[in-house]
């Protein structure tokens, strides 16, 4: 049931977001034989990933060293909510959609028919 509703919230949420901006950077290997990548305090391995949700991003290594770091859910890009509601961070970097004024009410705006 957990998941039903988390993928009917992301489907609902993606109804009245309207515009969103991809976010993702890259880096090219700072040596000639990497061992790993490191962005900030996370080590991540050649030719793995890691999803870090605290700051929200995940961290890619290629196995030549390269990295990419991408933005996901709330920092996956710029999210510009329907008048009345803001967009927050909600369960593990899920975008949230509520009330302009008070975070502590879903924010449920009305659909033109």
């Amino acid at each position: 049931m957990g998941m039903t509703k988390c993928v009917l919230s992301l489907v609902i949420l993606s109804c009245y977001v309207h515009v969103i901006i991809s976010f993702c950077m890259f880096e090219l290997p700072k040596d000639h034989n990497p061992k790993n990548c490191t962005y900030k305090d996370s080590v991540v391995a050649l030719g793995d990933s890691l999803e870090d949700f605290e700051r929200c991003i995940k961290i890619g290594c290629s196995a030549n060293g390269a990295m990419h770091i991408c933005g996901i859910g709330i920092n996956a890009g710029v999210f510009q909510p329907p008048p009345g509601c803001r967009v927050i961070k909600g369960d593990k970097c899920a975008p949230k959609l509520v009330d302009a004024n008070d975070n502590s009410i879903e924010c449920h705006p009305k659909v033109d028919e």
